[in-house]
């Protein structure tokens, strides 16, 4: 079954709390607690200037969301969450989401380079199959992975294995310098997570990589 055609695509006002209140049901559900965020967390994101917070509708009850972090340093964005709610799922609207979510940060910085953050299938999991077809989503959008990149979640706790995969608003490279990448690291770690720019964590994801790194 494909989306329905009365879907709206809005951004979250930071005083609609029932808009709030059905993103964060979304979210808990569809993160897991490790990476999960306070409710707190979630509205101080909302209020901040470099976070876009995005709900799609459909017959005006909310059904997805998306939350993106933009960079003020250069065009960079990291799409940091993005979940459909479970009894609306497989029916194209994770897809369309992600359409009108990049759509959304072209239009306020064109020639965007748009970032995820996304559970590897290298490790042998639960979940590997899960891991598999999301990946192969995102790639059918687009979207190419770092290869050569072993990506680290700075997050407490024992964290999955991850990839960094990248989207650009044109037919993307065949690969990207390892001094734009560790950049692209440096602001994430900094303004969404609250480390150091200089965390030992990014010497080591490019430790050993070459001086361009493949985008598969």
């Amino acid at each position: 079954m494909q989306a329905n055609t009365v879907l709206s695509y809005d951004p979250l006002d930071t005083d609609d709390d029932a808009g709030f209140e059905a993103v964060r049901r979304i979210y808990e559900h569809a993160i897991v607690a490790s990476e999960r965020k306070t409710a707190e967390e979630l509205r101080h994101m909302i209020r901040r200037e470099d976070y876009r917070f995005f709900v799609a509708r459909e017959a005006g009850t909310v059904v997805g969301f998306s939350i993106a972090f933009v960079a003020k340093e250069e065009p960079l964005a990291l799409l940091e969450y993005m979940a459909v709610a479970p009894e609306h799922r497989s029916r194209g609207l994770g897809a369309e989401l992600f359409s009108a979510t990049v759509r959304s940060l072209l239009e306020g910085a064109p020639g965007c380079c748009i970032l995820l953050e996304v559970d590897s299938p290298r490790e042998a999991s639960p979940d590997q199959q899960l891991r598999v077809r999301r990946q192969d989503f995102y790639r059918r959008l687009g979207c190419r992975r770092v290869d050569d990149l072993h990506y680290i979640l700075p997050l407490p706790g024992n964290m999955p294995q991850m990839d960094l995969f990248l989207y650009v608003d044109a037919p993307p490279p065949l690969r990207v310098s390892r001094e734009q990448v560790r950049r692209w690291l440096q602001i994430v770690y900094d303004r969404v997570y609250e480390c150091s720019r200089e965390d030992p964590r990014i010497g080591r994801m490019l430790h050993g990589t070459p001086e361009h790194l493949p985008l598969i």
